[in-house]
């Protein structure tokens, strides 16, 4: 099993229950969006390694460290069981900003693609423009962060991410709102 966290800085206390909670898995794959400060400071002062060493920490010395991405407050890491002799190969790693001019790095995706045996597997975190009438920018969000890994994998089979891999994990703020009531029910 691989349990894909995603971890906003409000809920990273239940990290800790999870992965202890859960012992049998072969992998963790942690992502972050906003961690831990504000975008200035995430742009420019970035503290990935302070953050990774903690992840690292709190899965103890079972999991080892695998691979890595990062980009201003959005973090992807994979851990390995130490145990286990998967010898994932990984294919490819990078950061799409979706920010302002495609340049700030406060939305977008960081992404890790990687293959144990014959199966490709890619790992997606991502964080989307927010509020109510950004419907629009979460759908471009979404299409230029596929189209730019897709890119990047031009030499696999298939146009789409689902094609070029066989399992696509997405995971992050994704910011889409539901609306209604529950009394409609």
């Amino acid at each position: 099993p691989i349990p894909c966290v995603p971890w906003q800085s409000q809920t990273s206390g239940q990290y800790q229950r999870r992965v202890h909670g859960e012992p049998g898995n072969d992998l963790y794959v942690i992502g972050t969006q906003e961690y831990g400060k504000s975008l200035t400071k995430a742009v420019v002062y970035s503290d990935f390694k302070g953050w990774e060493m903690k992840v690292q920490s709190w899965a103890g010395e079972k999991y080892g460290y695998l691979h890595s991405e990062s980009m201003a407050g959005l973090n992807l890491v994979i851990l390995q069981k130490k145990s286990i002799n998967l010898k994932p190969k990984i294919l490819g790693s990078g950061v799409i900003a979706t920010g302002f001019a495609n340049v700030i790095g406060n939305k977008g995706a960081v992404w890790i693609a990687l293959a144990i045996g014959e199966e490709r597997l890619i790992f997606v975190n991502s964080h989307f423009h927010a509020h109510h009438d950004e419907v629009q920018k979460r759908n471009e969000d979404f299409a230029q962060i596929t189209e730019g890994i897709c890119a990047v994998f031009s030499n696999l089979r298939g146009k789409k991410l689902t094609e070029k891999f066989d399992h696509v994990f997405w995971m992050g703020d994704l910011n889409y709102r539901v609306y209604g009531n529950r009394r409609s029910r």
